[in-house]
Order: structure tokens, then sequence, then C-alpha cells
């Protein structure tokens, strides 16, 4: 099954980039818990919730439809 992909950049409020930052999804209805994030649309490795962004502030983390 392939998987819903999300990439962003991390900046701060002067559009300033964050490396490193630390990256946690969360559901929306709170009380539930974190989904679980992939390295990869089809297969791949699990990665941690909650993992750094890149030196140049980018992340992206695939899960599965409707996990997020």
């Amino acid at each position: 099954m392939a998987r819903a992909g999300y990439y962003g950049q991390v900046q701060d409020e002067k559009g300033n980039i964050v490396a490193g930052a630390t990256i946690e999804v969360r559901r929306l209805s709170s009380g539930l818990p974190k989904p679980q994030l992939f390295e990869a649309r089809n297969g791949g490795d699990a990665l941690t919730n909650g993992f750094a962004a890149d030196a140049d502030g980018s992340f992206l983390f695939f899960v599965e439809t409707g996990g997020a």
C-alpha cells in the first residue's frame, strides 16, 4: 500500500533555516497515539516519531493513509 508523503523545511520567524530541528507528528484528535512514520512510500524502514531535520532544515516522511 502506498503511503502519503510529507516534505517540508523548518524555518524560524525570520526565515532562517533551523538545522536539525526535531519533527514530531501527532494526530488531530487528542488522546490517540502518535502515528508510525516511514522513510519510503513503499517498504522502507520505520522512523522514530520525533526525528531530526537535515542540516538544511528539510524533512521527509511517509505515513499510512489516514494515519496522521
